[in-house]
Order: structure tokens, then sequence, then C-alpha cells
């Protein structure tokens, strides 16, 4: 069968290569040389097409590069902020270990230098359980322990009570 095929289009080919001279051509597959001036018309016009194009394409580089800087800002912002949250909050427990040893501290009787801690301790500390330091202080100041143990108490268990 493909030897059949085969011998068809050789017979194809050698008709259609004999035809005679005077016989009109299908389709000229060649296109018509155009005259020099429309070629370079043609070239201006496709110089001007691309130097657009890239002006197109470098305004587009340049905003894709803003939006990437944008980016990075506002990762390196939240990078910034979780860093911020994650020290506020070691130091918070650091102030709520020392509520825990100055309460301790003050069940005991002994109330040397609780009062020094317990500054350094408001300044991790906000809202309710800072006003129960101040208070805790305020207690020591006039060397009243118990209300002072009570303060911290209650300072300790607000934190339990808004986690």
């Amino acid at each position: 069968m493909k030897i059949a095929l085969a011998a068809i289009a050789i017979s194809l080919t050698a008709l259609l290569g004999s035809e005679a001279p005077d016989a009109p051509a299908a389709a000229d597959p060649v296109p018509a040389v155009q005259p020099a001036d429309e070629q370079v018309a043609a070239l201006d016009q496709l110089i001007a097409q691309s130097r657009q194009e890239n002006e197109q394409l470098g305004q587009i580089d340049h905003q894709i590069a803003a939006l990437r800087r944008q980016a990075a800002g506002q990762e390196s912002q939240r990078q910034d902020e979780a860093e911020q949250a994650a020290a506020q909050h070691a130091a918070t427990l650091e102030a709520l270990n020392t509520l825990r040893q100055a309460e301790a501290l003050l069940e005991t009787g002994d109330s040397d230098g609780v009062d020094d801690e317990l500054v350094r301790a408001e300044a991790a500390l906000s809202g309710r359980r800072l006003v129960d330091v101040e208070m805790a202080r305020e207690a020591l100041s006039r060397s009243d322990l118990l209300p002072a143990r009570q303060y911290l108490a209650a300072a300790l268990a607000e934190r339990r009570g808004s986690r």
C-alpha cells in the first residue's frame, strides 16, 4: 500500500513538473518586492513600535520594583511588630515572675528590696495590673505588708483572668 502511494506521488510530481511553460501560475509564493521607501517606512514604524513597547515594559518593570519594595517594607514592619510583641510578652512574663517573688518575700515579712523590684516590673505592666502594683508600692511605703501582698495577689490574678 505504501509503495502504491509513493508511486502515485511520484507520478503527480512528474506531471506537475512537466506543465507547459505558458500555463498560468496558480499563486506566486514569493511576495512582490516593495520599493525601498516603503521598506524604510515600514522599518521606521517597527522601530517606533518597538521603542513604545520598550517604554511600556520599562514602566511595568518600575511598577513591579515599587511593589516589591512595598511588600518588603510591609514584611519588615510585620516582623518588627512580631518582635516587639514577643519582647513585650517576655517582659510581661518576667514582670509577673517578679510579682510572684515579691509576694513570696512579703509573705515571710521581708520587704527589703521589694519596692525596687516592683518599680522594674511596672515598666512591663499596664491596665489594672499596673494600678495594683502601684497600690502595693504605696502600701509598702507605709510598711503595711498585708495590703501590699493583697494588691500583688490581685495583680497576679488579673493576669490569669485575662488569658
